[in-house]
C-alpha cells in the first residue's frame, strides 16, 4: 500500500518551501521595517540616546555637530553602567576620538529603558524652549524609539529621527552574522511587547 501524505501536510509543505524560496525577500522586509529615519537637518539640539556601547551613536551626532548640523548634543544612558553613568562614558569616549567637550551635555536621568527615555526627555527640552532636536539612535531602534518620543512631543516641539549605523546591523542582510541575527530578535521581540504597555 502506497504511503499517501495528508493534503494538509502536503500544503503546508508547499507554503514552507515557497517561503525558504523567497527568504531573502521577507528576511530583508523584516530588517528594514525597523528603520525609520530620515536625513540629517539642522536643528537646535541633537539628543543620543543611551544603550549603544560601541560609540556608535555619539561619534555620529558629533559628526553632525562638526558639519554644523546642531550646537549642542545631549547625551543620555542608564545611571550607573560600572559605577559611572553611560552618558559620561559615552562623551569621554567622544572626546578621546578627537571631538570637543564642548558638544556635549551629559543627561543624568534615571532611566533603564527607551520609554523612559522617551517620556523624560521631551519635557527636559520643552523647559529649556527647544524647538526642534535632532534624535540619534542606532538605524535598527529608529522606528521604535520615533514611535514612543511621538506620544510624549508637545505641538510646539519638532523631533526628527536621524539614524547612526551600526556595524553589526544592515538591514538587507542582517541575517548573515550571528549578532545581526541577535539584534533582530531583540528588537522585534521589544517592538511586539511595546504595544502590550499602557502609555
Amino acid at each position: 500500500m502506497r504511503f499517501r501524505a495528508p493534503a494538509a501536510g502536503l500544503g503546508v509543505m508547499v507554503l514552507l518551501a515557497v517561503a525558504w524560496l523567497a527568504r531573502d525577500g521577507w528576511l530583508r522586509w523584516l530588517g528594514e521595517f525597523l528603520v525609520d529615519a530620515e536625513a540629517p537637518v539642522a536643528a537646535e539640539v541633537a539628543v543620543v540616546l543611551g544603550g549603544d556601547y560601541k560609540g556608535e551613536r555619539i561619534l555620529y551626532a558629533a559628526d553632525l555637530a562638526q558639519k554644523g548640523l546642531t550646537r549642542h548634543i545631549l547625551v543620555s544612558g542608564i545611571s550607573e553602567l560600572y559605577g559611572r553613568p553611560e552618558s559620561e562614558l559615552a562623551i569621554e569616549y567622544a572626546i578621546r576620538r578627537g571631538y570637543p567637550a564642548a558638544y556635549f551635555e551629559a543627561l543624568h536621568l534615571d532611566v533603564l529603558s527607551t520609554a523612559d527615555e522617551a517620556r523624560q526627555i521631551p519635557q527636559i527640552l520643552k523647559s529649556r524652549g527647544v524647538r526642534s532636536f535632532l534624535l540619534i539612535t542606532s538605524n535598527f531602534h529608529t522606528r521604535r524609539a520615533g514611535r514612543l518620543f511621538r506620544r510624549y512631543l508637545d505641538a510646539g516641539l519638532t523631533m526628527h529621527v536621524v539614524a547612526a549605523p551600526d556595524r553589526y546591523f544592515d538591514p538587507g542582510r542582517w541575517w548573515l552574522h550571528r549578532e545581526g541575527r541577535k539584534v533582530l530578535f531583540y528588537e522585534w521581540t521589544k517592538t511586539i511587547t511595546q504595544t502590550l504597555e499602557s502609555p
